[in-house]
Parts: C-alpha cells; sequence; structure tokens
C-alpha cells in the first residue's frame, strides 16, 4: 500500500482540499476553545479578587472612620496600708 495520493479528477482534488481545510478548521476551534475556557475562568476569578478587594477596602475604611467612644470604668479603691 502506498503512502502517495493518486487523484483522477478535479472533483477528487477540490473534495481532498475541502476535507483538509475542515479538518485544519476543527483542529483550530478546538484550540481556540481551550484557550476561551482558560480566558474566561481567568477573567471570572480576577473579577472576584477585585470584588473582595473592593468590599475588604470599603469595611476598613468604615471602620477608620468610626467616631471613638471613650467609656470610664468605675475600679475599686484598693485601701492604703496603715504605716507604723
Amino acid at each position: 500500500m502506498s503512502d502517495e495520493l493518486q487523484f483522477h479528477s478535479m472533483d477528487e482534488i477540490r473534495a481532498y482540499i475541502r476535507q483538509e481545510l475542515e479538518r485544519q478548521l476543527a483542529l483550530e476551534r478546538k484550540k481556540m476553545g481551550v484557550w476561551r475556557t482558560a480566558k474566561q475562568g481567568t477573567l471570572l476569578v480576577t473579577l472576584i479578587v477585585v470584588y473582595l478587594q473592593y468590599y475588604l477596602l470599603d469595611i476598613m475604611y468604615q471602620m477608620l472612620t468610626l467616631p471613638t467612644i471613650e467609656v470610664s470604668v468605675p475600679v475599686a479603691k484598693t485601701p492604703l496600708k496603715a504605716r507604723s
């Protein structure tokens, strides 16, 4: 069995070229599908991280801008020892 291609008419040549182009296009689509999935996953993770940073930064800002409250706590005096 020979590895050489043999064509007997122009229609066979056209059909072969069409099949090769379709095969190459299918391979490119498969590669692009993998990259598209990776790109979308990366963008989703980035969006989540950015949102969490924004949220945590806002929480930290709110905590820092809270007014201070002074609270006095009564403490019982300890009796002084008598000097001898």
